[in-house]
């Protein structure tokens, strides 16, 4: 394939009022030829994240803030699909709370750029005690990283024009976009890999890790901790609904499935992990 094709970035970013400067300028310092636009989804914030990006954008006219009442990540993502999309050949999806590595940007896009049947590619970890572990769950079972990938126009253009939404409120919608670039909201497509989904190693990401010498990041380890296993159940719910429904028929809210599919989420031993399933639980029983 030859001639410049156009991309969009856009960045998720809610309360990153101290980290999204330096996530912003580590796109730009690596932005390549056919960017358009850097839409900066400020969603549910209440600290002075959108003043930063306000300040950037003035010297930046490609850096385009939009402002969301709604902190929620899944709701972000649809309102940027459905609503500022456009025409662009590739798409980029950051989290503001992360920077790219050096030339992280040519590595996710080139897939895309030198194939036809590569609808999503895949950045990885360049950090982190897990990094390695992450990576090679990745490969084997062909997924996204939440916190950065690139989708082809096709995929986006198909997704808007069916009108499918993620169901707001969704924890690790990139899950469901991994399905989504496979064809079908169905639990094994987890753990199937595809053509259609590469996993580029060469296009990494930093994020701030948690230190264990730091008090407030024990409590923040914890959260993320009941986060994820919330995120559990609720793909539990999600892939029970969906079967033998089209990604259209999501619902459009996650706790929709709360009260409906109440049978599905109880209390059960899990080893260590019992003390935060039981967080977990209750947080969806709170939300019922």
């Amino acid at each position: 394939m030859s001639g410049t094709r156009s991309y969009n970035v856009v960045v998720l970013a809610h309360n990153e009022a101290r980290r999204i400067t330096r996530c912003l300028e580590s796109i730009l310092a690596h932005a390549t030829e056919g960017l358009q636009y850097i839409y900066v989804l400020v969603n549910g914030c209440t600290d002075d994240t959108a003043d930063v990006v306000t300040r950037l954008s003035a010297n930046q006219p490609e850096v385009i803030g939009v402002w969301l009442d709604r902190a929620d990540k899944a709701a972000s993502w649809n309102h940027y699909v459905q609503t500022l999309s456009g025409d662009a050949d590739f798409h980029v999806f950051v989290d503001g709370d992360i920077y790219l590595a050096d030339n992280a940007l040519p590595e996710l896009l080139a897939p895309l750029q030198n194939t036809s049947h590569v609808l999503a590619t895949a950045a990885v970890p360049a950090n982190g005690r897990s990094r390695v572990k992450w990576l090679t769950n990745m490969q084997r079972w062909g997924r996204l990283a939440g916190a950065l990938y690139a989708l082809r126009g096709e995929l986006v253009n198909e997704i808007r024009e069916e009108s499918i939404t993620l169901p707001a409120g969704l924890i690790g919608e990139d899950f469901i976009v991994t399905c989504l670039t496979k064809g079908s909201i169905e639990y094994q497509q987890l753990f199937a890999p595809s053509k259609r989904l590469r996993v580029v190693p060469a296009a990494q990401f930093y994020f701030d890790g948690l230190r264990v010498t730091n008090w407030r990041h024990w409590q923040a380890a914890l959260n993320r901790l009941v986060r994820y296993q919330v995120r559990e159940h609720q793909l539990k719910l999600l892939f029970h609904y969906m079967q033998d429904k089209q990604p259209s028929q999501m619902p459009g809210e996650i706790t929709a499935l709360y009260g409906e599919l109440a049978h599905l989420i109880r209390y059960q031993y899990r080893g260590r992990n019992t003390p935060v399933d039981m967080l977990a639980i209750r947080h969806i029983k709170r939300q019922s």
